[in-house]
């Protein structure tokens, strides 16, 4: 099938910062509105963190769209080692009511799948060598590692997470600009046959994202309930996938908060949302 235009636009969104990476803890969390032209018509959540004993890189994140517009939910949860080799992921996606779930694991020289419709479910095996192949939701950490810089050009080879399919893709860094008051950086990025741009500051936090053919875009909102106002909340799955209601105040809207004061922030949001509840 056609990449999705949620999909599309996700890979450059999740471009967040990892320096100073603070290990063992998250590197990044946040909620973004999703537009279709002007319409608010849902909601992403995105975390990124880095696990020093294991040296391993997760990314989790979770989409969900007013079924009034288009009743779509998307999860993923992908694991990379610290150079970004593939280890494992793993994603669900639900249209209405058509379900579809791939659970995939990388050894030496082979991947394992097993996609599933929740009905009936086919074990896929295949050689994989990954080289420089990585899981498209690490696009930013790649880019990071090669250098930010306006005017640079870089090609690259990503997994597409939601067909298993590996596909080549282009990262240009256009040209300086700004972007809701910050300073940005305007980057095209082409992956399986489609463009989009990213707004990211100069230390490759991303503000916000557009696809002007599918005119859909995401931009990152500093209160949660703005991105998720007038649409249905999965708790239950939300919690599954991160273990919590993520809070969303580690991301470049909150530039001042160290760990310990978002630790602290953190416990005092969810001791009122207990009392609210």
């Amino acid at each position: 099938r056609r990449r999705g235009p949620m999909r599309l636009i996700l890979i450059f969104s999740m471009m967040i910062c990892v320096s100073p990476v603070v290990f063992g803890q998250t590197m990044f969390e946040g909620y973004s509105k999703i537009f279709a032209g002007e319409n608010h018509i849902g909601y992403v959540i995105q975390r990124y963190s880095y696990d020093k004993a294991k040296k391993q890189f997760k990314s989790i994140y979770f989409i969900r769209t007013n079924p009034k517009v288009a009743d779509n939910t998307e999860s993923l949860v992908a694991v990379a080692d610290a150079s970004f080799k593939p280890i494992s992921y793993q994603y669900t996606s639900k249209t209405g009511a058509t379900i579809k779930t791939i659970d995939v694991t990388f050894g030496k020289g082979q991947l394992e799948a097993t996609v599933s419709d929740g009905k009936k479910s086919q074990k896929v095996t295949r050689a994989f060598s990954p080289g420089e192949t990585f899981l498209s939701t690490f696009l930013g950490y790649v880019i990071l590692q090669k250098g930010i810089k306006v005017g640079k050009r870089y090609s690259y080879k990503a997994i597409a997470e939601e067909d298993l399919s590996v596909a080549s893709g282009s990262i240009f860094l256009k040209q300086e600009t700004t972007y809701n008051g910050q300073k940005a950086l305007r980057v095209l990025n082409n992956f399986k046959g489609s463009q989009f741009i990213s707004f990211m500051t100069p230390n490759a936090e991303v503000l916000g994202t557009h696809s002007p053919a599918q005119n859909i875009r995401t931009e990152l909102v500093k209160d949660p309930s703005q991105a998720t106002s007038n649409m249905p909340m999965e708790v239950n799955a939300i919690t599954t996938l991160f273990g919590e209601v993520p809070i969303g105040k580690t991301n470049p809207l909150y530039p001042k908060l160290s760990v310990t004061t978002s630790k602290e922030t953190n416990s005092k949001d969810k001791a009122s949302q207990g009392k609210a509840q």
